[in-house]
């Protein structure tokens, strides 16, 4: 069941408080009331009603004045005013609106013009609360969907940055659009140096780097090409590349993401086990060569020994 709403009355005459009290109580409302300016802020601050009806002409503060109070305090800013005057004359009411008000009534008080007022005004504030309920609901799932972004962007970060590979995305012109802490080591640039310039520059070899890239968005990507990365500083680094395209939710290209893993210790390592393989292949060589040298010394003598037997045995004339 849906409360009544709450109505404040304000006027320093009794009377005036208690005849809007007769005709509002009977249409369900729940009224209360102030005999000043300053028993209305009061009772406002304590517990905010959902409308006021506001005399205007009363001692202390009067009625212009409170309005203006509440409508520059954020927390009753949102509270419809009706004005309650004698006055009629265009200048009391446009003094009124700048105050504030957002409506009028005018003494003696009309019976069905007071009702239907009230009950405009009501509705209106229904349906600005429920805005402002929303828009508050609204805040409150940005702001927790922006974290759950936010934590999610810093997790990813956080991946890309204890990746051992050089990491870079790349824009389609082929400029570095950002770049992990591997690639800065690699290269010897700061990444605030690096986003921006032509990533063919990190490579000693500028348009074989280039040409795999447009290979990229010919195919889709490119697996284990051998590259150099340079240094500033001129240290080398021998690099697998492999690189994909990446696309926004409908599929249009917006770059590159490229990895470069470092071989130099493996490339040398390989190179090392061939340079021990040659080594062992010229060293067998050696070994037959010798071991033919010597079969066919041994295989000399013996003939030479039968030689000299035979003619010891038989003499040379026989």
């Amino acid at each position: 069941m849906t409360a009544a709403a709450a109505i404040l009355i304000v006027d320093d005459e009794s009377q005036n408080c208690r005849l809007l009290e007769a005709l509002l109580v009977p249409e369900g409302y729940d009224t209360r009331t102030a005999a000043s300016g300053e028993e209305a802020l009061v009772s406002i601050a304590k517990d905010p009603p959902d409308l006021i009806l506001l005399d205007v002409m009363m001692p202390g503060l009067d009625g212009r004045q409170v309005a203006k109070i509440l409508k520059a305090d954020p927390a009753t800013a949102n509270i419809p005013i009706i004005m309650v005057t004698a006055q009629t004359d265009r200048e009391a009411r446009l003094a009124g609106l700048e105050a504030g008000a957002e409506d009028f009534l005018t003494k003696p008080v009309d019976r069905a013009e007071l009702w239907l007022r009230v009950r405009n005004l009501l509705r209106l504030k229904e349906l600005s609360d429920l805005l402002e309920h929303h828009r508050g609901t609204l805040e409150a799932e940005v702001a927790a969907r922006t974290v759950e972004l936010q934590e999610a962007f810093e997790a990813a970060r956080s991946m890309i940055e204890s990746s051992l590979d050089a990491l870079v995305a790349i824009s389609p012109e082929g400029l570095i659009t950002d770049a992990n802490e591997a690639t800065v080591k690699a290269t010897g640039v700061p990444r605030q140096e690096l986003i921006g310039t032509a990533f063919s520059e990190c490579f000693t070899e500028p348009e074989k780097a280039n040409a795999i890239y447009q290979l990229v968005f010919a195919q889709g990507m490119a697996v284990d090409y051998a590259l150099t990365m340079r240094h500033r500083e001129g240290t080398l680094t021998e690099i697998l590349y492999n690189a994909s395209v990446y696309r926004d939710a409908r599929g249009k290209v917006l770059g590159v993401f490229a990895a470069a893993r470092d071989v130099t210790k493996q490339n040398q390592a390989h190179r090392e086990i061939a340079e021990q393989r040659v080594n062992e292949l010229e060293r067998l060589v050696d070994l037959e060569r010798f071991h033919r040298l010597t079969v066919g010394r041994e295989l000399k003598m013996i003939e030479l020994k039968k030689e000299n037997e035979y003619l010891r045995k038989f003499g040379p004339g026989d």
